[in-house]
């Protein structure tokens, strides 16, 4: 086109109405030409309505707005950040979002929302990061956040839900974290995770769950870390791990377990930690960690156990790091670490060693090992309470010896008759006398000792 003909069109463009500029409200601050507008602790009760145009990162924390409606950002298509933290919100209108394209960020924690209903996040299709922490949420519609097919975060921590719907996370197809710690979980339906199917980390820690059942855990084959601690589970059945071919890391610390089945942790081939610590463990059942591959850390300390044995760790090649302070062990039987061939480092502390003859297969280990440990110490007998057992002398450990005595008995003659033997040893005779009982010789590493 000829320079001519475009300078009239250049200038009808400029003469075309341009949208109005909007000062910087009066109660915030708005830097970097309006891109971050800062509208925290005004005790504002709703969203302010001339935030410029080209804002990007909007701060409303510390205020009192209580709803937020579907007008509050009509214009504010550039948003890629919003932070509500610390309002009194209690509803989020349908569609109060829905201009919101753009927006990767949306901190609504710490408000007084009971609800998640469908609608509320309606045209958030670049949305990469929710949190709805520390709210009162009990109730979320089925599909409620189906809208956000672009979320990869979501966090509905401190909150107060106690049942996780099948239809709850419909339509997450890209969530990679998803954080429910902190509530009153008791019961999380059957294939409630199934659509969650890049899910890599999912806190479930301090709730009130108590079983763990088959298909809970179904469509999460790319989950790395799983994390239910401080629950009150007493029971997982046997294979409800199964769908966790990806599984790195199983946190199931502080709950009630008392017993581990040979089949609890079936199909965590690729475990590489496991947190058993502060249970109620007294038992594992032999090969009970023999699926576990892959397993280089296990704690298993604060419990109950009063015994392991070589088949108790079976399997586990590729263990670095065993950790068994504070159980009930008194005694460690032959052979327990020589199934570890990789182990590296062990923790035997705050156990209640009996240091007799019986530990002196872990004397002898300790002498030998090149394992690093803390060196535990004796709890009895009272002669050696406190001291480490590395410390220990052989002869403290006040062992007998292990062949079983030659024992002879000695015919005696009732009536007076001269008594011989002929037992090993060049034992002379007893000589005559009235004995009135068979006398009795214990033949033991050259010493006899007769017994009436």
């Amino acid at each position: 086109m000829p320079v001519r003909a475009v300078l009239p069109v250049a200038l009808l463009l400029l003469a075309l109405p341009r949208p109005p500029v909007r000062a910087c409200p009066a109660s915030c601050r708005c830097l970097d030409d309006a891109d971050r507008v800062h509208c925290e602790a005004k005790s504002l009760t709703r969203v302010p309505h001339s935030i410029p145009f080209n804002t990007r990162r909007l701060f409303l924390e510390s205020n009192k707005i209580a709803e937020v409606t579907s007008g509050d950002f009509v214009g504010l298509g550039s948003l890629t950040q919003l932070y509500f933290t610390a309002n009194h919100i209690t509803r989020i209108a349908y569609g109060a979002f829905s201009t919101l394209s753009r927006l990767t960020y949306l901190d609504v924690k710490h408000n007084r929302m009971s609800a998640i209903r469908s609608g509320m996040f309606v045209g958030l299709t670049s949305l990469k990061r929710l949190i709805l922490s520390s709210n009162t949420i009990r109730n979320i519609d089925d599909g409620a956040f189906n809208d956000l097919t672009s979320i990869e975060n979501l966090d509905l921590s401190y909150n107060a839900m106690s049942v996780v719907n099948s239809g709850m996370f419909v339509g997450l197809h890209n969530l990679k974290n998803l954080d429910m710690s902190f509530n009153n979980i008791s019961i999380v339906r059957s294939n409630t995770f199934r659509h969650l199917v890049n899910l890599s980390f999912l806190n479930l820690n301090n709730n009130r769950l108590t079983n763990i059942k088959p298909k809970t855990f179904v469509g999460l084959e790319v989950l790395d870390n799983l994390r239910l601690e401080q629950n009150r589970i007493v029971k997982i059945t046997n294979g409800a791990f199964r769908p966790l071919e990806k599984l790195s890391t199983l946190s199931l610390r502080s709950n009630r377990l008392k017993t581990v089945t040979s089949g609890m942790l079936d199909g965590l081939e690729n475990l590489n930690q496991l947190e058993l610590f502060i249970n109620r463990i007294s038992r594992v059942e032999d090969g009970a960690f023999g699926h576990l591959v892959n397993l280089r850390i296990l704690w298993l300390d604060w419990n109950k156990m009063s015994e392991v044995s070589p088949l108790t760790f079976s399997g586990l090649t590729k263990l670095d790091s065993l950790t068994l302070n504070n159980n009930n062990l008194s005694r460690i039987r032959a052979g327990v670490f020589d199934a570890l061939p990789s182990l590296t480092k062990v923790r035997l502390t705050s156990n209640p060693w009996n240091c007799n003859c019986g530990l002196v297969e872990l004397w002898n280990w300790m002498k030998d090992t090149n394992i690093t440990y803390k060196t535990p110490r004796c709890a009895s007998p009272p002669a050696l309470k406190d001291v480490p057992i590395a410390n220990v002398s052989l002869a403290e450990f006040d062992c007998v010896p292990t062949e079983a005595p030659d024992v002879t008995t000695l015919p005696t003659d009732w009536h007076g008759g001269n008594s011989t033997s002929s037992a090993p040893g060049g034992l002379a005779a007893l000589g005559a006398g009235r004995w009135g009982l068979v006398g009795l010789v214990v033949v033991w590493a050259g010493t006899f000792i007769p017994s009436l």
